[in-house]
């Protein structure tokens, strides 16, 4: 009963563990695409001038704000903040769609996410790119139109509040060249304003690309422990009497001892991998030391990922024992029946595929 206890402890630890290991080959998947398209981005983008424009982009929105901060205060005095930041958003959102027509790499960028995309597998890549030209086309006059509409209100919010003051007898002379600013400044930000959507972008996938990371580094220690765990109860378990010839092992638990041999968390890939099954075998020559006695015997063996096999020995001792395994199994326990009613155990590592039968002398 004790033995039952801890290899359902073995087998409980260890489907958990490749239960993780499944979700970690995706959470890997995911990340190397991540990685991949962020590649790809750089590629694409790395001969535009993203930094100067950016930069020039604050620098207006700045002096947007500065020149039109008595505007804003007129508008929303408990927050007159709020107006621009709504309006760089308006801008930058435009700025895209305008820089969709004229820059290359951002529909070349579209054309790769659409052509990854699942559910236009069937699409060809022509096909492809009059959809991106389509959006393009769509896109820029939807732009322009916006832009023009926002410039105009700017215009005539700047030409009310002059009205206003001329009114009040704040101020004599009519709309001038300083009035104007804020339309300018707002045109300069849809101009210099292309390359902020791609950044944000960017960064969101950045940030998505970090999350995966430390999600799958959080993976792949819990698979390690629970492996770890997995081969310590089930060990324990053959220390108690368990006899894998008697009980059906868990697939899981021949997993765990095929990743603790070959594999180590520090490799990723190799780590989460699920191994495949493969027909191997094995070939013996069971001898004794008292020649006169019979060579005939039911032979079981038991490999180091605990898989077992049994087979039966020819009149001069030879037996080959086939079954299926992980690449790189080997014998370590031989236990052999022989038909005087003898039974003897043998261990040690014996290799499979081996054309030469390994030779086992038993002196009873």
């Amino acid at each position: 009963m004790l033995a039952l206890s801890y290899y359902k402890q073995a087998e409980q630890d260890a489907l958990k563990a490749n239960e993780l290991a499944a979700d970690a080959r995706e959470t890997r998947t995911s990340l190397l695409n991540t990685r991949a398209i962020l590649d790809r981005w750089s590629e694409i983008m790395s001969h535009n001038p993203i930094t100067i424009f950016t930069l020039i982009f604050i620098l207006v929105s700045i002096g947007e704000y500065m020149i039109s901060v008595e505007l804003y205060t007129d508008l929303l005095p408990r927050a007159p903040f709020i107006i621009p930041l709504v309006i760089i958003g308006i801008s930058v959102v435009i700025s895209h769609w305008l820089a969709y027509k004229f820059i290359n790499g951002f529909r070349l960028m579209e054309f790769d996410d659409k052509r990854q995309s699942t559910l236009l597998k069937n699409k060809t890549d022509e096909q492809i790119w009059q959809m991106v030209d389509k959006k393009s086309n769509q896109n820029f006059w939807f732009g322009l139109i916006a832009a023009i509409l926002i410039t105009v209100f700017i215009y005539f919010m700047s030409k009310e509040r002059v009205d206003r003051e001329i009114a009040a007898g704040m101020r004599t002379k009519g709309f001038g060249f300083y009035d104007a600013l804020p339309v300018l400044f707002y045109i300069a930000e849809i101009v210099t304003g292309v390359y902020v959507v791609y950044l944000l972008k960017r960064i969101r996938k950045l940030m998505n690309s970090r999350n995966l990371s430390s999600k799958l580094q959080q993976l792949v220690q819990q698979v390690s422990h629970l492996t770890e765990e997995a081969l310590r109860s089930f060990e324990r378990a053959e220390t108690e009497g368990l006899n894998i010839l008697e009980k059906t092992i868990s697939e899981s638990i021949h997993i765990a001892f095929y990743r603790n041999k070959n594999c180590n968390p520090s490799d990723e890939e190799n780590y989460i991998a699920e191994p495949i099954n493969i027909p191997l075998a094995a070939k013996f020559r069971i001898t004794r030391a008292d020649k006169t006695k019979p060579l005939n015997a039911m032979v079981h063996i038991h490999t180091e990922y605990n898989y077992a096999s049994t087979a039966a020995s020819d009149d001069n001792g030879l037996v080959e024992h086939n079954f299926k395994s992980f690449e790189g199994d080997t014998v370590k326990k031989l236990i052999v029946e022989f038909s005087d009613g003898a039974n003897c155990e043998d261990t040690g590592v014996y290799q499979t595929g081996n054309a030469n039968p390994h030779t086992v002398l038993f002196r009873e």
